[in-house]
């Protein structure tokens, strides 16, 4: 039994069971790595994202100016038309 028990533990931790190990983990480690960047993305498309809205902002507040400079001269333009055609 106990040579049974020994030639056991040597299987697992043999050459193979190393190189398994170590396999696993060098895929844990690659994968960290890929979280890793993939989070630096995440951040970088994050500040992108905040940039993008903050300008769409700025620009929908200059095109509200815009409107309301425009219905301004629309009505005067009305009130110039109603006094020239009356």
């Amino acid at each position: 039994m106990e040579a049974k028990n020994k030639a056991n533990a040597e299987t697992i931790n043999g050459e193979g069971g190393e190189n398994a190990q170590t396999e696993f983990e060098l895929k844990i480690q690659a994968k960290e790595k890929d979280i890793v960047e993939l989070k630096e993305k995440l951040e970088e498309v994050k500040g992108k994202e905040t940039a993008s809205q903050e300008k769409h902002e700025n620009m929908k507040g200059v095109l509200k100016e815009h409107q309301e400079n425009l219905e301004k001269i629309i009505e005067s333009c009305k009130v110039g038309f109603a006094r020239t055609k009356g």
